[in-house]
């Protein structure tokens, strides 16, 4: 049997970037309940990413702001050893937006959290799908039918919202004032727990503040020519 349903509830995939961070701050104004899920994949920037997410969370001083709760989808069994999210060469400041595509990215992230939110009664689940994700998983087709498979696969009547789905990165910086985007995180070659500022990652985290005419907050390793 499934749990009551809280109305005003949802629950926000959370990454530690700016799209998903900016996504629970804009949350926060709208639902009494909004709960923070991080999912787990093995890949090689998530030290990093949970070092900047606990940052940002606890900057976040809202009693609608529920504890993060860290799920695990495995992906390193799926790809292979020398896969750019594993251990490989990693696509560099120049290349295209489809260099960093991970095959069934959010139908992995979506089941989960999907099971998720059955098993604690939360009637939608947020993502922060920008226009230029262009995959085939971004989608508002393939969100209509994941919502089917969590009805047929759980019985839970299950929204998926990708509200940010019409804008640019540069848009979503103007959402929030105030909001601690300085703690987010977006590189997938961390050193350490910094941006590298080599890869195609951190070459957008940095097009986006320099079009939306907002300071940059980031510390870069280094910035290619």
């Amino acid at each position: 049997m499934l749990p009551k349903i809280h109305k005003s509830s949802i629950c926000i995939l959370v990454s530690g970037g700016l799209d998903s961070a900016i996504l629970l701050g804009e949350s926060l104004k709208k639902y009494t309940r909004v709960y923070p899920v991080y999912i787990s994949a093995n890949l090689r920037w998530e030290k990093a990413e949970r070092h900047w997410l606990a940052k940002m969370l606890k900057s976040v001083r809202n009693s609608r702001l529920k504890t993060l709760k860290v799920l695990s989808v495995p992906t390193d069994d799926l790809l292979s050893e020398k896969h750019w999210g594993l251990s490989g060469p990693t696509p560099d400041f120049h290349a295209s937006d489809d260099s960093v595509y991970l095959p069934g990215r959010n139908l992995l992230l979506l089941s989960k959290a999907g099971v998720y939110c059955a098993l604690n009664g939360i009637p939608r689940v947020a993502l922060g799908t920008l226009v230029l994700n262009s995959f085939s998983d971004t989608k508002m087709k393939f969100f209509k039918n994941m919502q089917k498979a969590v009805k047929w696969g759980t019985g839970h009547d299950l929204k998926i919202l990708a509200p940010f789905a019409s804008l640019y990165k540069k848009d979503i910086l103007k959402l929030v004032p105030g909001f601690p985007i300085e703690f987010t995180f977006s590189c997938i070659e961390p050193e350490g727990v910094w941006h590298c500022g080599r890869c195609a990652k951190c070459a957008e985290r940095r097009q986006a503040f320099q079009e939306a005419s907002i300071p940059d907050p980031t510390w870069y390793n280094k910035i290619p020519n």
